[in-house]
């Protein structure tokens, strides 16, 4: 990893949303991704932009992404090493709409809620409260074949 992407390691270590580093998602390897959440963070570097052919294969990467579901998120080395909380910033930002279904056409997904409030989180975030499924009737035994009721 480069510097800037060792940076950038330690703060999403921080959030409770299971990055993972060098994630492999189809024939591509992501800089960090949350699978459970759909987020995928590139890191890239001066090269990225400039070399025209670097640049199309990134965008045909980004593309192949998102058709999977995936929502990446790009900075540049410069952006994490002269500001890594504005960079937390953006990605806490998108990791809210992706919970709070912004994803879904934005604001609230009622929906999805079933009616049920929100409950905030020490560290801020949204968090849908859990939506208990009653249990499912007890089912009479079967019969064998041959057998009288």
């Amino acid at each position: 990893m480069t510097w800037s992407e060792k940076r950038l390691w330690e703060e999403l270590r921080k959030l409770d949303c299971n990055f993972r580093r060098q994630a492999p998602i189809g024939p591509y390897f992501a800089d960090f991704a949350t699978h459970g959440r759909k987020l995928v963070i590139e890191v890239d570097g001066g090269i990225h932009e400039r070399l025209p052919e670097v640049t199309a294969r990134d965008a045909g990467r980004q593309r192949w992404l998102e058709g999977e579901g995936y929502t990446v998120l790009r900075f540049t080395d410069r952006d994490v090493v002269n500001d890594v909380e504005a960079c937390m910033a953006v990605i806490a930002k998108q990791l809210a709409l992706l919970l709070d279904g912004g994803g879904l056409g934005g604001g609230e997904s009622a929906g999805l809620t079933g009616g049920r409030e929100r409950a905030p989180t020490p560290n801020s975030a949204q968090v849908l409260t859990a939506l208990r499924t009653p249990p499912s009737p007890a089912l009479p035994p079967s019969r064998r074949k041959g057998e009288e009721l």
